[in-house]
């Protein structure tokens, strides 16, 4: 404190100046070194850290009753998601909400919140999967957060009023793997006992096959006449593979399928005879069909 009564006493000489200014200079130097440690000491109130698509696994640090949003980049449109996979103790973290969905224009994102509750490190792990998978198996991507919560005591706080530290996970979602070219279907033809004569054309490297519509319940089969030309090999027999129709409950009959494979061998052309009859009349047909089937190198 300033001493008055040696200010009062003092006359309007030159020396009694001097003497004023002596007593007034500690003063003004602790006033000015008291605001100088304030500003030293204050602490922004709000920070903002990225993460880049370089660095899939950050750091930051927080302080105690901060409060931390995690934002992280989802393609909806390619029906992915985020999941945190592993959460640090609730008395260092606290989850206060977990993947709010931020819808946007094409890409959205998915919103991660937390409290700093004490000291301490903590590790987040976010894992990028298809939705409606479980586990990490399927995992696209994954990221590691780590956070260093400083003890609020040494960094001297001044306001104990939480304050929102924005996290934003730029990362660059993994475009979508263009689909595989589904391979060919190997070369079919389907017939019915009305069909007249057809052809089929298949390359060395693949199985050709002749369906025809056949009703089994009926006492009706399709039956090769011919025998299997040499440059191809029968998958199926003379009689082929018959496949019954699905019927609702409680119903029979109808026309199932039967189906005659062959996995060729070398080029050739051929023509061959299938037949439509009871097999307890053998010679008599309903119905004959000529197949013309030539096979390419």
């Amino acid at each position: 404190q300033l001493n008055c009564s040696a200010l009062l006493s003092t006359s309007g000489s030159a020396t009694s100046l001097a003497k004023i200014i002596q007593m007034v200079q500690p003063n003004l130097l602790f006033l000015i070194l008291t605001t100088l440690v304030i500003a030293v000491h204050s602490e922004p109130t709000n920070v903002l850290i990225s993460i880049t698509p370089s660095s899939p696994t950050t750091s930051f640090t927080v302080f105690l009753n901060q409060v931390v949003d995690i934002q992280l980049e989802t393609c909806f449109e390619c029906g992915n998601e985020w999941m945190l996979q592993s959460s640090p103790k609730a008395n260092l973290f606290k989850a206060q909400e977990k993947g709010v969905i931020v819808p946007e224009a094409g890409l959205g994102s998915q919103r991660y919140t937390f409290t700093a509750q004490g000291k301490g490190k903590a590790t987040l792990t976010f894992i990028y999967r298809p939705m409606g998978t479980k586990g990490s198996a399927d995992a696209i991507a994954r990221v590691i957060v780590h956070v260093n919560l400083v003890d609020p005591q040494t960094r001297k706080l001044q306001s104990p009023t939480p304050t929102r530290v924005l996290t934003t996970a730029q990362i660059t979602v993994p475009a979508r793997s263009p689909s595989p070219t589904p391979a060919p279907a190997p070369p079919q033809i389907v017939l019915t006992s009305s069909s007249p004569s057809s052809s089929i054309k298949a390359s060395v490297s693949e199985t050709l096959a002749i369906a025809f519509e056949s009703c089994g319940t009926c006492g009706y089969q399709w039956v090769q006449l011919d025998s299997t030309p040499a440059f191809l090999v029968p998958l199926s027999g003379l009689t082929g593979v018959y496949t019954a129709p699905i019927l609702p409950a409680g119903y029979t009959g109808g026309s199932g399928q039967q189906l005659f494979s062959y996995s060729p061998l070398a080029p050739g052309t051929a023509a061959v005879t299938f037949a439509y009859g009871r097999p307890w009349t053998p010679g008599v047909y309903d119905a004959q069909v000529i197949v013309s089937i030539a096979v390419t190198p």
